[in-house]
């Protein structure tokens, strides 16, 4: 058992440091690049693929982690990475249980829907806020993630929002979710699964 232990402290460690490493790339190219949403984009999709292993490979053997410390991690590290750019504000609330497989995809939806927000609402709005809500009613949880920005129209989806979205979907799947957008004073994602 001890050995077991020592060998996973190890892939842990030598991971963390693969994703130090892919960080240190991007952190380079993002110096140097005439693209830096992209770029930055890529920074908080590594930035949440480093987080799930750390909260994954930390937490103890039982089913369910704390999934508000990571998704506090990550919205913390989006709003260092992207907020301080736009002044953008996010919140979060987890008010319900998430199984470690249920994690990742999660994590992923949450991430491309910060990073949507972040490209595309808040031209020309002041003080710029993000919400997460995940919230548990009897067997159902319901993520609610919403910003105060101009909304989306069909004419202002771009091919990254479009990209963003299929991914969204994607995860939504996997989750046997259902989901939901609606403009209200801001764009607003929900997805019962």
């Amino acid at each position: 058992y001890k050995e077991i232990q020592q060998l996973q402290s190890e892939v842990t460690h030598r991971t963390t440091n693969f994703f130090g490493s892919i960080k240190g790339m991007l952190s380079a190219a993002l110096a140097i690049s005439s693209d830096k949403e992209t770029i930055s984009s890529l920074d908080s999709r590594i930035n949440t693929i480093n987080r799930l292993y750390k909260t994954l490979y930390s937490s103890p053997a039982n089913k369910h982690l704390a999934f508000s410390d990571l998704l506090a991690s990550i919205c913390n590290d989006f709003e260092y990475s992207f907020g301080q750019e736009k002044g953008i504000h996010v919140s979060a609330t987890v008010n319900a249980s998430v199984s470690k497989e249920e994690a990742v995809p999660l994590a992923f939806i949450i991430t491309e829907l910060l990073t949507n927000s972040y490209k595309y609402a808040f031209d020309g709005i002041k003080n710029p806020e993000i919400h997460v809500e995940l919230n548990e009613k009897g067997e159902t949880r319901t993520l609610h993630v919403w910003d105060n920005g101009n909304g989306v129209t069909e004419n202002s989806v771009k091919k990254e929002y479009t990209q963003g979205m299929s991914i969204i979907k994607s995860y939504c799947r996997t989750l046997e979710g259902k989901m939901s957008t609606w403009n209200d004073n801001g764009f607003h994602f929900q997805m019962e699964f």
